[in-house]
């Protein structure tokens, strides 16, 4: 039965995945919560392995899964340009304002914090430098 299921689609957690397959199955439609370990990032470090979870249907129930799914947490549809236009101006000016689109930073602000902790390092080891050499004389 494993190689007739598919997944349908991905969540945040455990919890919603095994939420919304026992929804599926309420329907009448073969559904199960899954989770994969995912491999860990480069540098970290710790305890929590990282999950990827989702919920997987049968292949035959897919059409019907995804309709239920649409029923339950409703469809996107289409936004009007004009609103996308608006929306994505208001970000522009005050992020806080920005509602359902995702705001970037410039590439200016994700460089600050870094360019300031490299300018605070090279002022202190200057410092300590000139601390030194005036020691010595």
């Amino acid at each position: 039965m494993e190689e007739q299921l598919v997944e349908l689609l991905q969540t945040a957690s455990a919890s919603e995945a095994e939420r919304l397959a026992a929804g599926l199955r309420q329907r009448g439609i073969i559904a199960v919560a899954n989770a994969e370990a995912m491999p860990l990032a480069k540098g970290r470090r710790g305890m929590q392995q990282p999950f990827r979870t989702f919920v997987l249907v049968h292949e035959t129930d897919l059409d019907a899964a995804t309709a239920a799914i649409d029923e339950v947490m409703g469809t996107e549809g289409e936004v009007p340009d004009e609103q996308i236009r608006a929306e994505m101006i208001a970000a522009e000016e005050d992020p806080d304002a920005a509602t359902a689109w995702y705001y970037e930073k410039s590439p200016l602000k994700q460089k600050l914090p870094k360019i300031l902790a490299s300018f605070w390092f090279v002022l202190a080891a200057g410092v300590v430098g000139y601390l030194l050499i005036r020691s010595f004389q």
